[in-house]
């Protein structure tokens, strides 16, 4: 997608002016097609025809839009003061801190601001690093969690692309996901399951001679394609990491902020707590702006942290204005209620689209995993690619997630409204239909090949299909571990 303030440019004029500023690495949403998009509201963007599109790919305007109060906010804010600087700025941090404490367990005590969930990350893992003494970091397979350097360094899609690949320092679990794991929801034991092969990955650990400093994930894990981890597979991971003498970050940026419907932050629906917590863009609507909660004694281990890491004016009164508009207008509810709805309605189109293999949801973050069978279970890459393509020609936008890119991925404002969610599944039903249609001879070959369902080699290191075609890491021998 393109936004602009020059709505008299042809598309074509735009992305000739684009290519002559911006790196080819820097792709856009639609890179084939992009589309123009001059105004935003709400959860709704237009292009410069006045096109209505439906936005659920943003993941970070949570209150919608330029929504008006948020606006208001800034505008008045940026007409008053606009540096971190002065009295003022620090009663609109403490103001803000305490709205974002209010929503927490009492072991987190201080707010540290910063400008994006990647940088909060960043001085999450500054901070367990230093308040352990140790170096060594623990990441789930698959994860991502920011651009920086130290993040790339711990990001398994960052680095497996990396020539230098994964440091020694590093430590990657297996993803306890319970639809292509060996481990899946019929399973009661899969979370100890999971964790287990998770354990025998970390006690290579001490063997190797390496300490633990940290453990990050995101409790609801997003970025896998709305992976669900077994309701007690976090905090068994969380108390191991404990007892090794480390601590746990929980990446709240896309899971967090009330988008789960029945929590504020996802680890609240995880049954465990963590040590810290970090949140980015959608505290601000989209303003860059995040924060790393803790303890203060872990916040000590900073030095110098209320020069560096403070809130600027405008991001404050944002940030506050958009805590109490979710407050307000009960979106957390709307959250809840409307992914509930959703969710429905995308299991009754599963029983007409055996494309449909998995719906995965925790409020208004829904994860549509699409296969060429349900029986065989594989991924369907290119299938999910065409199917976010019509819903774009249909005027919704969504967006595709996981190991595959093969999720169809629906994470909306939280003021959406319930002729918007009948209008999802209706349109998705349609978009379905025609793509079903034009992929039947590949459907057909994939159900009847001798060996349906199996994959091609994945990018992950250690992702192998098993007998049942399901996917699994296997632990026995996890390719990471000879690198510890």
């Amino acid at each position: 997608m393109m936004f602009t303030d020059c709505p008299s440019m042809t598309n074509e004029e735009n992305l000739l002016l684009r290519n002559q500023h911006i790196a080819e690495s820097c792709e856009l949403h639609f890179n084939n097609d992009p589309m123009k998009i001059v105004r935003s509201k709400d959860q709704y963007l237009y292009d410069e025809f006045g096109n209505q599109y439906l936005d659920f790919v943003s993941r970070i305007t949570n209150v919608g839009h330029c929504n008006t109060a948020v606006v208001a906010a800034a505008c008045s804010q940026m007409a008053q003061l606009g540096l971190a600087v002065g009295t003022d700025v620090v009663k609109m941090q403490h103001r803000l801190a305490t709205l974002l404490l209010e929503t927490l367990p009492p072991n987190f005590e201080v707010v540290l601001f910063t400008s994006s969930g990647a940088e909060a990350n960043d001085l999450a893992l500054q901070m367990a690093r230093n308040y352990t003494n140790r170096k060594d970091l623990v990441v789930v397979d698959g994860s991502f969690h920011g651009t920086g350097n130290l993040l790339a360094d711990i990001s398994p899609r960052a680095f497996k692309i990396s020539p230098e690949g994964k440091k020694p320092w590093v430590h990657v679990v297996p993803v306890p996901d319970m639809y292509r794991g060996p481990y899946t929801s019929d399973d009661p034991e899969a979370g100890e399951k999971y964790f287990q092969d998770a354990k025998r990955v970390l006690e290579l650990v001490s063997v190797n001679n390496h300490e633990i400093a940290g453990f990050i994930c995101e409790p609801v894990m997003v970025v896998h394609g709305m992976v669900i981890p077994p309701h007690d597979w976090l905090g068994k991971m969380y108390s191991y990491i404990r007892e090794l003498g480390g601590i746990v970050v929980a990446d709240e940026i896309q899971c967090g902020m009330g988008r789960t419907g029945e929590t504020f932050w996802g680890f609240q629906g995880q049954n465990a707590v963590p040590d810290i917590l970090t949140v980015g863009k959608p505290l601000g609507n989209g303003h860059p702006i995040g924060a790393v909660i803790t303890s203060r004694k872990i916040a000590a281990t900073i030095k110098n942290a209320e020069q560096i890491y403070k809130c600027d004016p405008v991001g404050a009164a944002i940030a506050a204005t958009v805590m109490t508009e979710m407050k307000d207008r009960q979106l957390m509810d709307n959250a809840r209620r409307l992914g509930n709805m959703m969710a429905e309605g995308f299991q009754l189109l599963q029983r007409s689209h055996p494309i449909i293999g998995d719906i995965r949801h925790k409020g208004i973050v829904i994860g549509v995993d699409i296969v060429y069978s349900s029986d065989c279970m594989k991924p369907a890459t290119e299938m999910a690619e065409e199917i976010s393509n019509g819903l774009r020609k249909e005027r919704l936008l969504v967006g595709c997630e996981g190991e595959y890119k093969n999720v169809l991925l629906f994470l909306p404002a939280l003021c959406i409204t319930d002729s918007d969610v009948e209008c999802v599944i209706k349109t998705l039903d349609q978009v379905l239909r025609c793509v079903e249609l034009s992929y039947m001879d590949d459907i057909y070959d994939i159900i009847n090949s001798p060996s349906p369902g199996e994959l091609e080699p994945s990018t992950s290191f250690g992702v192998q299909p098993s007998p049942d075609n399901h996917i699994f890491i296997s632990t026995s021998q996890h390719p990471y571990d000879a690198l510890d």
